[in-house]
């Protein structure tokens, strides 16, 4: 209206792990998800990662489950007992010790020579995708709305599993008017 933007478009870019193009080894999906995590970190984009439903409190090896599935309202507890568990044929009495030592074994996390730190950065994401039900049909979304920064860093290091979105919104300068 009198050359002024009263409604515009904004682009912007989703880091996706896609299922199709993952290698097939245990080690080496575990070795992307570790390169795209330091891929992130290293370009300032931590704050840009999606939300995390995790249900430990604290770092590997010394996990207890979050004091949020003390509530069956919240999201966490409906997360673990009602699709990963679930999923998974898991006894909803399990304790935090049992569901890590699953997860250990599930992901070969104990024998693949991670670091303490690795181990717990490895376990967030893989449950995450788990909880999303990451699959042939669903990618999982690690980072929305990252910088130039990070899909030059990504498309540089040629992490074969990692791709963008490109996402469109639209921007209403003068809300409420338009």
């Amino acid at each position: 209206c009198n050359g002024k933007l009263l409604v515009g478009n904004s682009t912007s870019y989703n880091l996706l792990y896609e299922y199709g193009a993952m290698p097939y080894t245990r080690k080496e999906i575990n070795a992307e998800i570790l390169a795209l995590d330091r891929a992130i970190k290293q370009t300032g984009n931590e704050e840009n990662k999606t939300a995390s439903f995790f249900p430990f409190e604290g770092s590997y090896p010394h996990l207890s489950f979050s004091s949020e599935l003390k509530n069956k309202d919240s999201d966490t507890y409906f997360y673990l007992y009602h699709r990963v568990l679930a999923g998974n044929k898991l006894d909803e009495d399990i304790t935090a010790e049992e569901l890590l030592k699953y997860y250990e074994r599930k992901y070969n996390l104990k024998t693949g020579g991670y670091t303490d730190a690795e181990v717990d950065i490895l376990l967030r994401y893989l449950y995450e995708m788990e909880r999303c039900r990451f699959g042939a049909f669903q990618a999982y979304t690690i980072a929305e709305d990252v910088t130039q920064d990070l899909i030059n860093y990504v498309e540089e290091s040629g992490i074969p599993g990692a791709t963008f979105a490109t996402m469109s919104e639209r921007v209403y300068h003068y809300p409420g008017i338009a």
